[in-house]
């Protein structure tokens, strides 16, 4: 964003979420900058009027929230994408014929999120680079 070649022209800004610019936020004199430590250490803040804003649904999480146990052959597609405990894999390599009726305790629940923002959510990376595992097609 070309901070090495921008002057620097606020410092000690603090801001608490809830102003309407970056001017009611609390801060220095503007043009008596103190900035300790390196130059190249600062930030930069780009006002928008409108902002994706997610919002988790704690009551549907605790809602929905339950142990199930399940046998390892069921949970491949998690083990392939490596989202279980180390001791899965363990069990994996020490036991080759009968790993997956081996079982797991899981924690599950549903996520529900909400945009309460203004604008659509849009993920860093584009759709057409999102990558599937093949056990989800």
């Amino acid at each position: 964003f070309g901070g090495l070649r921008s002057d620097i022209v606020l410092s000690g800004v603090e801001c608490h979420g809830s102003e309407f610019s970056l001017g009611h936020c609390l801060h220095e004199e503007i043009g008596d900058i103190h900035c300790p430590g390196e130059r190249d250490n600062i930030a930069s803040v780009v006002c928008t009027q409108e902002m994706a804003d997610l919002v988790i649904d704690a009551e549907e999480i605790e809602r929905t929230t339950h142990l199930d146990d399940r046998q390892l052959y069921f949970l491949q597609c998690a083990m392939e994408e490596n989202c279980l405990a180390s001791q899965a894999y363990k069990i994996q390599q020490e036991q080759p014929y009968s790993w997956h009726l081996e079982t797991r305790r899981l924690l599950r629940f549903t996520a529900r999120i909400l945009n309460a923002g203004t604008a659509d959510f849009r993920p860093s990376v584009p759709k057409h680079l999102w990558e599937f595992h093949q056990c989800h097609m």
